[in-house]
This record gives structure tokens, sequence and C-alpha cells, in this order.
């Protein structure tokens, strides 16, 4: 019957599932090989046999002149590393007296004669140019390069009866006015300035600032001590006529500092950026007061055609922020739009001066009068006269020996 037929259908397969091999033979389905499948076996296999036999006659047989990289070609790809040779030591001869007591430290323009007191030289002395002062001050480089830094020396120092260290970091900045300019920028708030021979400075807890010259020196501690302010004390009487080259003073700071009077803790030199213009450059300013806003600026230029040409643009840059309350030829009042502040721009021959963060236009005018007092009056030959000597600067004198 149908039903019987289809049990046993189903038995079957049921039965099949139990297999794990098919002992059945496989049918060949095609009739026929192409030559083509043929030829290409045959050149597979004496293409894999050939293979083996080159790679076994090859195995000893290598020339580096033939495979590798030239030393010509490595030495025209390859990065010059200049790795560090540390400086030649001068040779004491052993047994000598120099070798019994030891030799004076070799600190190059640092005077040996502020070691007294029982001061060491625990190191050598470290040099630093534009090129690699990156490894010494790395988070200030571009301050100090944009004050015409030339050269650092460094040097520590120790005394190890009180336990103090010392740092000094000494800063050829090419001119008076670039040492002035970095003096200025990272003077302390308040800070005293105390003048001796041709040295400005001033003492800080466990410290020193201060500039001779061309140079700006930073002598740091690790502990208040009086001995840190002696050290200082030392150096700004050895050095004072090491660094003095008879340079004089430039013509803005004898103006602001010698004419005006104002406190030397308060002039600055900015060397670029004036106003946050990149064409203005060389500027003087001073203040009155200190504990003011308002200062006063100066600038001279080359020719009175520069200094007109200066001015003009100084005025339309002005006018971008400021309101001008009256203009007068070469004398320009303006209003600060935000600040509310008042400033004065003028220009007298080769000189660009003026007013700025002045509370009132009668603040202004009145300071204006008072530097063109001094500016204006050509009988005293302000406009050609030669530089005051740096000596001759005001500012406070150096407190008596001993006290700071």
């Amino acid at each position: 019957s149908s039903a019987h037929g289809f049990n046993e259908i189903m038995a079957a397969r049921r039965g099949s599932k139990e297999k794990v091999f098919n002992d059945r033979n496989r049918k060949v389905f095609r009739k026929s090989i192409s030559h083509t499948e043929v030829g290409f076996s045959i050149f597979f296999v004496v293409f894999t046999a050939a293979m083996g036999w080159w790679f076994l006659a090859q195995r000893d047989n290598f020339d580096p002149g033939e495979r590798d990289i030239s030393m010509e070609v490595l030495n025209e790809q390859s990065v010059k590393d200049n790795l560090y040779r540390p400086p030649l030591l001068r040779w004491i001869e052993p047994g000598t007296v120099q070798a019994a007591t030891g030799a004076a430290p070799d600190l190059g323009i640092i005077p040996t004669g502020i070691l007294v007191d029982g001061w060491q030289v625990p190191g050598r002395l470290e040099e630093f140019d534009n090129t690699n002062l990156y490894e010494k001050i790395d988070g200030q480089e571009v301050q100090y390069k944009s004050f015409g830094f030339q050269h650092l020396y460094f040097v520590g120092f120790e005394k190890p009866d009180a336990t103090l260290e010392v740092s000094l970091e000494l800063y050829d900045m090419s001119e008076f006015k670039n040492a002035l300019g970095i003096f200025a920028a990272q003077k302390s708030e308040g800070a005293q300035i105390r003048k001796q021979g041709g040295s400005y400075y001033y003492l800080r807890p466990a410290s020193g600032f201060g500039m001779t010259g061309k140079f700006y020196y930073k002598f740091v501690g690790n502990n208040d001590h009086p001995a840190v302010h002696d050290l200082v004390m030392n150096f700004v009487g050895a050095f004072e006529p090491t660094a003095s080259t008879g340079e004089t003073a430039p013509f803005g700071f004898g103006v602001l500092a010698g004419d005006l009077g104002i406190g030397l803790e308060t002039v600055e030199y900015q060397r670029e950026d004036v106003f946050q213009y990149d064409f203005a450059k060389d500027f003087w300013f001073g203040k009155f007061d200190a504990n003011a806003d308002m200062r006063v600026f100066l600038h001279q230029e080359v020719s009175e055609v520069a200094a007109a040409e200066l001015f003009g643009k100084i005025v339309e840059e002005h006018k971008y922020d400021y309101t001008v309350e009256s203009e007068a030829g070469n004398n320009v009042v303006l209003k600060h739009d935000f600040l509310k502040t008042f400033a004065t721009l003028n220009q007298k021959g080769t000189l660009v001066y003026g007013v700025e963060n002045a509370p009132d236009a009668a603040t202004a005018t009145s300071t204006l009068q008072r530097v063109q007092g001094v500016l204006l009056d050509e009988a005293k030959g302000l406009f050609t006269q030669a530089a005051a000597p740096l000596a001759d600067a005001p500012a406070e004198e150096a407190e008596a020996a001993g006290t700071h």
C-alpha cells in the first residue's frame, strides 16, 4: 500500500543519517580534459621545480655589493646628529700647588672675585646662543629673542656652610636698550630700583635682578638668606667695570629718565609690535606716577619724512578704536571708544610722541605740555643732542654697603 511504501522511505532516510562516510563512488561528469589545462599543469610543475632548483643554487651565492645600498647613498640620506661633546678642561699637573689647593674655576666674563665668604662653584660655566637657548629656557625663549638676545652665560654657586644654592643667568642682549627692555618686561611689581655706578638692580626674597650696559642678569637662590643678597651685591660691584664699554644711553631713555625725571622703575622699552602694530618699533614709555595707568611715549625716526609717515599710520590705525576729539596738523587728541580714556599723538621733526591712558582730556593736555616743554625746547638741542651717559640717569642710589 502507499502508506507502507512511505514508511519504508522514511526509515531509509533515518538510516542514512547514521552514516559518517559516503561509500558510493564519485562520478566523473566531464567527458574530456582540455589541452590548455594539461599544458598549464605541466608548465606549473616545471616552473615550481625550476624555482626550487634556483633557490638551492643561489643559497651561498651572495654579493653585498650588488644588493646592499651603497655607503654614498646612506650618507646622503642620513640625518646629521650633533652629539654632545663635553668642553675641554684645563690640565692640572698632579702634585702641584694648583692640584693641592684647587685651581680657580673658569667663569668666563663673570668675575671670580665674587667667590668670597665661602661661596663656591660646584659645576662649570654653561653657554647658550640663539641656536640652543630653548634647552635652558624653552618657555621664555621667544621673549628674550624679541629683545635682541645674543648669548646666555649660566653658572651655579653654593655655600655649603649655609646649605645655599644660587643660579646666575647672565644675558648678553647686544644693546643697552634691549637689556632695559627685558629688565622692564620681567620686573616684579613694586620693585624698588637701585643704582650703583652704571648698574640698575633690585632685590627680592632669595633673588636679585639687574642690568649693566648690554647685560641683564638674574640671581635665584633656594633660600631667603642675607648671603644671597651679599652675592648679588658683590657681583654688581665687580661686574660693572667689566661690562662698562662707555656706551651712552639712547635718546629716548635720556629724555624720559633724564630731562623729564621719570623714575627708572616705570621706564620701559618696546622693541617691536608697539600698540600691537607690526610697523611700529623702537618706542620708549614712562610714567610720571607709578601707580597710574597714564604714560608718555617717545620715538625718534631716522628722518622727518619717516616720522611723518609713521605718525600718519598710527593715527589711521587708532581710529578703529578711538574717536578723534581734535586734530590740528600733527597734533591729535583721541578718546577710546570702550575704555573712555584719552590719548594724544604728536609729531615734530624726527620725533613721534604722545600720551595714552589719560583719565580725561585736561590731564592728557597738561601732561603733553609738560613733555613738549622739554622736547620742543630747541635751545636745549634735544633734537640733535648726544645721549646722556648711562650713569647720569636718575635712580635711587644704592644703600650703604651691608644694608639691603
